[in-house]
């Protein structure tokens, strides 16, 4: 017995993202999901390519649908967390691990990166007294310096 096309198709994309070729993921499901926009598949393939192509905007609402459509998969949330991560959106990440974790409270790769998210966040918020009256600070104008240097 032969899969269908789409899964066939979703196989390859999947395949190609694994490649990071998200550049021809994004534009392949363009059409894909216009086709099969409550397919869960084809949006969390799409939402890959985007939020890999930097466009996290577009791919984080596309990762809600697909939950809401197909809640039981631990990848969808894993994805959606990342994204926020990388958006330092710390409540949100924390959102979707806990989200997966209360439907699978021993699934390994997800304990493990809400793990890893805590760590990250204690050292965030460690360096922020640091860091932030650092990037705050106004450059000094070169000739001021040497006038009062």
């Amino acid at each position: 017995m032969s899969a269908d096309p789409l899964t066939t198709t979703i196989a390859r994309l999947q395949q190609m993202c694994n490649a990071a070729r998200f550049d021809a993921v994004e534009r392949e499901t363009r059409t894909l999901v216009q086709a099969h926009p409550h397919d869960p598949r084809v949006l969390f393939v799409r939402a890959v390519a985007l939020g890999h192509n930097g466009r996290r905007a577009e791919a984080r609402p596309m990762l809600q649908q697909a939950i809401d459509l197909q809640p039981n998969v631990p990848a969808y949330y894993q994805m959606l967390a990342h994204f926020c991560l990388v958006d330092e959106d710390f409540a949100e990440a924390h959102a979707a691990y806990d989200a997966a974790l209360s439907r699978w409270p021993t699934h390994a790769p997800t304990l493990s990166l809400k793990a890893d998210l805590l760590v990250s966040q204690r050292e965030h918020d460690a360096a922020a007294p640091i860091l932030t009256p650092l990037l705050t600070q106004r450059p000094v104008d070169p000739g001021v310096a040497r006038t009062f240097g």
